[in-house]
């Protein structure tokens, strides 16, 4: 049996990891990035880096509303 996991990770300025912590791997990305960053305790202002699975309108709403995300490169 094969277990999947996404990764999640913190990094500081020098690209150290700062926080890490796993998630469920076989769940729709795009409805777990709240969770994420939160689980991960990332800052806000964060830099957020993301593929097209997890960068749905609703998580980029999501993003602009909280304050973590001041523009987008789509």
């Amino acid at each position: 049996m094969v277990t999947l996991v996404t990764l999640g990770l913190v990094l500081d300025g020098s690209d150290f990891v700062r926080r890490s912590r796993t998630f469920a791997g076989n769940v729709t990305e795009g409805i777990t990035l709240a969770e994420m960053l939160t689980g991960l305790d990332a800052p806000a202002g964060a830099l957020v880096v993301m593929d097209a699975g997890i960068a749905t309108e609703a998580n980029l709403v999501w993003l602009i509303s909280a304050c973590r995300c001041c523009e987008s490169n789509l």
